[in-house]
């Protein structure tokens, strides 16, 4: 059976892909299984296809290339992990997306991202830049079944939590709570 680690997004450096690729010749020693799927666009396409045929891993990836929405969740739903290993980062909103449908995430400690995620708790995240962090990350989410189940548990918690709904919901609260004291003034200026 496949083990599918996916990634979706711009396919340039900040994102970290060639990570990805460049931690597969030692992933296969203990996971023969492994498939990597590319999902997206971006100019380092040919880098990255060059990247895979000179470690001799082009047959385990998998470019998709650009997809609809609809098509990115379906991947998301038969990935085993969604890893993210990118060198900088906003939120993430991809991040929250596969946690919203029940796939572990791995991605950096950069950015906006622990913000949001905590590691070993609803996600695995590691230092940016480092291939071994990321090759044990894979392999404790194919192997350790009971710590996969606890972060796809609390990432699914942590996706309502952050879900555009949710989010959209806490900025129109605050919004009404400034616009309501702006009109009625604040008492705590007024003491």
């Amino acid at each position: 059976e496949e083990f599918v680690i996916l990634n979706v997004g711009q396919i340039i450096p900040r994102k970290g892909i060639d990570l990805l690729i460049l931690s597969l010749p030692d992933l296969l020693k203990d996971l023969q299984n492994i498939h990597l799927y590319i999902a997206g666009d971006g100019k380092i396409i040919s880098d990255l296809i060059n990247l895979a045929e000179s470690l001799k891993v082009s047959t385990k990836i998998h470019f998709l290339g650009p997809l609809n929405h609809n098509d990115v969740l379906g991947y998301m739903k038969s990935a085993n992990v969604f890893v993210l290993p990118t060198r900088s980062e906003g939120m993430g909103q991809v991040l929250i997306e596969a946690l919203s449908v029940g796939t572990p995430v791995i991605s950096t400690n950069v950015g906006g991202i622990p913000d949001f995620l905590t590691n070993d708790y609803d996600s695995i995240l590691i230092p940016k830049d480092n291939i071994q962090a990321l090759k044990k990350a894979i392999i404790k989410i194919a192997i350790d079944k009971k710590f996969t189940s606890k972060i796809i548990k609390n990432g699914h918690q942590t996706a309502k939590k952050y879900s555009l709904n949710n989010t959209a919901k806490l900025l129109k609260d605050l919004f009404n709570s400034v616009l309501y004291e702006s009109i009625n003034g604040n008492s705590k200026s007024k003491q």
